[in-house]
């Protein structure tokens, strides 16, 4: 892997984009697309092996938007447009209930195997939908992510509910962090392409529960779970920290702070994923820990101490933002140190996809963590952003607020 400390832009660029299009984007082409019933299967070992046919309607969703992605953003291609096309026709079909909410999960051939237990999978098949219409230009497509992210933000909004699978409220816990942090992302790319009202205040409010409530004012940390009135829980559920939930979550921060050309919020955001990248860092192994505790007890968050894909692929792209965003010798030196690792230890360079668990040490394991899927998402994603940001093909005014983020004393600047 380059040095990000070393190598310039064109360097980073073409390794992110051989990663995209030369080893993840032929694995999924190879093991992940059913050609009879339309769908991507997603429940699959490292090797492109089938554990299960079953589609998890999530999982769907966040295909969706990836092949659609790659097409709209990197390198346009038919034959990814017509998979994300017939995904779509796949979860449109068999994925909702008869209220509209998106199913959890469902056979192959699309019979309902699990109901609507998830807004999470709500989220994600707007988020796909709206960047397959981005495509195509189909107005049925906005509408129904129009309609299934209004769904979700509807009872998201109600402290009370309670589809938060694959997890569940734990004792105690009144709002949980993913919810809004995921509403935040999926709102603001919808706002970009029809900026209505609605859809703009649900952004705002997921904003302000990640910025003033999960992270508050003279609390360093993200918190997963809050108890009643939004109140820290000094329980192990309550002082749970999720590393690479809080780094994803800040850079669709950084995100909202580009639109709203916001210097303070983007500081804030900068100053968080800078906190929380040192508290998450394992100093034996190396590493981002999947959970930790904000008091450093024993965590809560089940297999805290593995070693996932996904965490070290958010913070790549939150790094690769923060160094857009501001000169801060930290960004290049973690982005570096994370890249190093990530690039050492999860690429499986005879099947071309990453390998997604790790142990504490950094050996591959087959260990369960959450759902039995492997999507095509995180890591795509992330190339996919890297690479428009480092083309300076970013849809967002990044260059304008790192103008105003620029405008402050050397002091502040090495920090």
């Amino acid at each position: 892997m380059p040095s990000a400390l070393l190598s310039p832009p064109p360097v980073l660029r073409e390794t992110y984009h051989g990663l995209l299009m030369e080893n993840v984007m032929p694995f999924w082409l190879r093991h992940g697309i059913d050609e009879i019933h339309g769908g991507v299967f997603t429940c699959l070992r490292d090797d492109g092996s089938r554990i299960s046919e079953d589609k998890y309607l999530w999982s769907q969703g966040r295909a969706v938007w990836t092949f659609a992605a790659v097409h709209n953003r990197i390198a346009p291609d038919d034959r990814l447009l017509a998979i994300a096309q017939r995904t779509a026709d796949f979860i449109l079909r068999h994925g909702r209930d008869e209220e509209g909410a998106v199913l959890f999960r469902v056979t192959r051939e699309g019979t309902p195997l699990e109901p609507a237990t998830s807004a999470y999978a709500d989220y994600f098949v707007a988020y796909g939908l709206g960047e397959l219409y981005r495509a195509t230009g189909e107005e049925r497509l906005l509408e129904e992510a129009l309609a299934i992210f209004r769904r979700a933000a509807r009872v998201t909004r109600d402290p009370e509910f309670d589809r938060f699978a694959p997890y569940a409220r734990p004792p105690g816990i009144r709002r949980m962090h993913g919810p809004a942090m995921l509403g935040l992302e999926v709102a603001q790319e919808l706002a970009d392409i029809t900026p209505e009202p609605d859809v703009q205040d649900f952004s705002a409010w997921c904003l302000n529960r990640i910025m003033n409530h999960h992270l508050s004012a003279g609390n360093p940390w993200l918190l997963e779970h809050l108890g009643p009135d939004d109140r820290f829980c000094d329980t192990p559920e309550g002082r749970a920290i999720v590393p690479g939930h809080v780094i994803e979550s800040l850079w669709f921060v950084l995100h909202q702070a580009c639109r709203r050309q916001d210097p303070f919020l983007a500081r804030r955001a900068l100053d968080a994923i800078h906190f929380h990248l040192e508290a998450g860092w394992d100093p034996e192994f190396g590493g981002i820990f999947l959970g930790v505790d904000c008091h450093g007890g024993t965590p809560w968050w089940p297999n805290a101490e593995k070693k996932l894909w996904w965490p070290h692929t958010e913070a790549i792209y939150a790094l690769l933002l923060a160094h857009k965003l501001t000169d801060a010798s930290w960004t290049l030196e973690w982005l570096d140190r994370i890249q190093r690792w990530a690039f050492e230890k999860f690429p499986d360079r005879e099947h071309g996809e990453w390998r997604q668990r790790l142990d504490r040490s950094g050996w591959p394991i087959s260990t369960l963590v959450a759902l039995p899927v492997k999507d095509p998402f995180h890591l795509p994603r992330t190339l996919v952003l890297a690479i428009n940001l480092l083309d300076e093909k970013s849809p967002l005014p990044v260059a304008q607020l790192a103008a105003t983020l620029a405008a402050r004393s050397p002091l502040e600047k090495a920090q």
